[in-house]
């Protein structure tokens, strides 16, 4: 299945930077595919494998902490490598249930 708008989202804002990886996941996200989708009620889990192989880094994990219009103590994206061609991508809930209707303009940088 493809990725849906808020893994596009987590993985656009994770991968935001200008280093190799960054770069070759965000024009791979055309072709990725989400092989595995869990929902949390937190949150959610997603195994996202992409057509090529990315680039090696040294950066393992990247997270993001952000505040929220519907979650009063705000959340994280988090995301790993888990393999060549794969990302691990976690979302969580600093307290409630994750919004059922996503919105980009809800999530904005914890200061």
């Amino acid at each position: 299945m493809r990725p849906n708008e808020v893994e596009l989202f987590a993985l656009e804002r994770l991968f935001s930077g200008a280093e190799p990886i960054c770069e070759a996941i965000r024009r791979g996200l055309g072709g990725a595919i989400v092989v595995d989708r869990s929902l949390t009620g937190v949150g959610f889990f997603s195994t996202i494998r992409f057509v090529t192989s990315l680039p090696e880094s040294e950066q393992r994990q990247w997270d993001w902490n952000f505040s929220h219009s519907q979650l009063p103590n705000g959340g994280t994206f988090m995301a790993w490598r888990e393999g060549a061609d794969v990302i691990e991508l976690e979302a969580v809930s600093h307290f409630g249930d994750w919004p059922i209707t996503f919105n980009a303009s809800d999530f904005v940088d914890t200061p």
